[in-house]
């Protein structure tokens, strides 16, 4: 089989999913009807929505915590095709059952698994992707394994090295199968591959020189980038909402920022007074209940960086 993730191919899918890896996962979804598709790593459910488009398929996608916005999306005519597992199948050795099936027998009856999980706490990048390879190889499934995250050696020049890729990348170019590692619009800067277990063919049109330079560059310049830097990334704020990086690799990349108050909580979400931003809730140390009070925003032209200014508990600010 070949997958055609060519330039022309992708281009149709730009209007719901964007420049985004989740263009591949909609495009190879059509490749498949009446077949089961997997996801590892659920988040707030846009990889699931791209896997969930060719609506013959059933897609199940797992994660260990439940989201409430994923939750709420799956609820949608749309995705009633989409299972959502709270679930540690890895941990769990795929022996737990879901709607009279077993992980294992969920994941060997697919045709896609994608995979963008974090290691838990402890955990080096890497080390969970590789049970699932093993288990996959070891029960002789002939899918195809589609992976985030698996590593890019310029990102390491912009990253601390507990951020380091070179784990991932390891295991990545260890792999004894055939592998496409996708570097093009859509795949994500930080590594998007396809792993196929039965010979499959992947077919995609590379980046040009220029078009390489402007992911690196839209990587760099993205203010939500910068936490993992290696170096802090100063900024100068203007009372006219401006900002400028005042040294450092990113001297004079300018954007604008913004402050946003709480004013109510509703459920287990924080909504601000400019109308926009919300933010979930979480538990202290003392099981309390607590919120931001003031956001920062960060804002350039590759992207934004949400920053919590203050955190108050959720009882006091609702009085």
């Amino acid at each position: 089989m070949k997958l055609d993730l060519r330039e022309e191919v992708l281009s149709g899918y730009t209007d719901i999913f964007g420049l985004h890896y989740n263009s591949i996962l909609a495009c190879l979804s059509t490749y498949f009807n009446d077949s089961t598709i997997v996801e590892l790593g659920t988040l707030y459910g846009a990889g699931t929505s791209a896997l969930a488009y060719n609506k013959s398929n059933t897609v199940y996608t797992y994660d260990i915590v439940h989201q409430s916005k994923a939750a709420t999306l799956f609820e949608k005519e749309d995705f009633k095709n989409v299972n959502y597992i709270i679930g540690n199948c890895i941990k769990g050795n795929w022996s737990d059952t879901r709607q009279n099936k077993t992980d294992k027998e969920i994941f060997l009856s697919s045709e896609i698994i994608f995979m963008d999980i974090d290691p838990p706490d402890g955990n080096v990048k890497g080390e969970q992707e590789d049970k699932v390879l093993n288990f996959l190889i070891s029960n002789g499934w002939k899918g195809i394994l589609v992976c985030d995250d698996i590593g890019t050696e310029w990102i390491d020049e912009f990253r601390d090295v507990e951020y380091s890729t070179l784990p991932i990348r390891k295991w990545w170019d260890s792999i004894d199968l055939p592998t496409f590692k996708i570097i093009n619009k859509y795949s994500s800067p930080t590594g998007t591959g396809i792993i196929c277990f039965d010979n499959q063919e992947v077919i995609y049109t590379p980046l040009t020189k220029d078009e390489e330079e402007h992911v690196i560059n839209k990587f760099c310049h993205n203010p939500a980038n910068w936490t993992y830097s290696p170096i802090q990334v100063p900024i100068d704020r203007f009372n006219d909402g401006g900002f400028e990086v005042r040294e450092g690799h990113l001297k004079g990349v300018t954007g604008t920022w913004e402050e946003t108050m709480l004013v109510k909580v509703e459920g287990n979400v924080g909504a601000y007074d400019n109308g926009i931003t919300t933010y979930p809730t979480k538990l202290d140390e003392k099981g309390v209940r607590i919120v931001p009070k003031k956001i920062i925003i960060l804002k350039t032209w590759a992207g934004e960086l949400t920053l919590v200014d203050e955190w108050g508990q959720v009882r006091r600010i609702r009085k």
